[in-house]
């Protein structure tokens, strides 16, 4: 049996289980999202909620930081900065993020690749097994990385500039044989603006010392699980530029110039 085989079986079996099961438990499991993707576009970086209130909703996920201030990760519980040198540090309670997601990850399906397999791959092989390219999934891999090439972004000053602006100045890191996690989500077409349609990930090593937003891997040995659910909860600012700001449909290539 093909490893994509075992997969789509272990991914339906959990469906079905998961779909008797809706009524009661999934009103919980979602995921939940602070603030727009369009919104930092504009250059919207002001922290709307702290860290402390986000944990409330979520013990996995990714996001940024007040003044648009490097990248979030999370797993297990734990949330981590990792600031414009590569550097990663343990989040404190009190610090705010303009833009985050998070869900309490239980994974319903899992996965082990022994070759190689790149960021292309990753997300082809996914899309062909998951129920529905339509619903939202939570994505955790675990293991040896060939290559990762990530990148984060700097601190801003008022007055902000749009994110495109910030971007060409954001530090690019390229690890080598390199264990660890990467976190991320897979959000639908349609999305496009609200987040990132197809794959967002984030990456930190196993030493918990360094990572960033990821833009290409190479990777083998690892553990992949999923996780996915029908519902997602918005929470937009309610002060603040937000209020103000000109937000029209995502920008297509906007996006795609700012994560990959």
């Amino acid at each position: 049996m093909s490893v994509e085989t075992k997969f789509i079986r272990a991914l339906h079996s959990h469906r079905h289980e998961h779909t008797r099961l809706h009524a009661e438990a999934d009103k919980g499991h979602e995921i939940f999202q602070s603030s727009l993707l369009n919104s930092l576009l504009k250059g919207i970086y002001d922290g709307n909620l702290s860290y402390r209130e986000l944990a409330a909703h979520g013990d996995f996920g990714l996001g940024t930081f007040n003044a648009l201030d490097g990248e979030m990760i999370a797993f297990d519980g734990n949330f981590y900065q990792i600031l414009s040198s590569g550097k990663a540090n343990a989040v404190k309670p009190q610090q705010k993020t303009p833009f985050a997601l998070v869900t309490f990850f239980k994974p319903e399906a899992h996965l082990s690749v022994a070759t190689p397999m790149s960021y292309e791959e990753f997300g082809r092989q996914l899309d062909k097994v998951v129920p529905s390219t339509n619903l939202f999934y939570s994505v955790k891999v675990e293991g040896h990385f060939d290559l990762i090439k990530a990148r984060s972004v700097p601190k801003q000053k008022k007055p902000y500039r749009p994110l495109l602006e910030v971007v060409e100045e954001q530090s690019l890191f390229e690890f080598k044989n390199i264990k660890g996690t990467m976190v991320g989500f897979r959000f639908p077409d349609y999305t496009q603006g609200i987040n990132v349609p197809g794959y967002h990930l984030h990456f930190l090593s196993e030493d918990k010392s360094r990572g960033g937003h990821v833009t290409s891997f190479s990777m083998h040995g690892v553990k992949i699980a999923v996780d996915h659910t029908a519902n997602l909860h918005l929470e937009m600012p309610q002060q603040g530029d937000f209020l103000k700001a000109r937000l029209a449909k995502g920008d297509a290539d906007a996006i795609r110039k700012i994560e990959r």
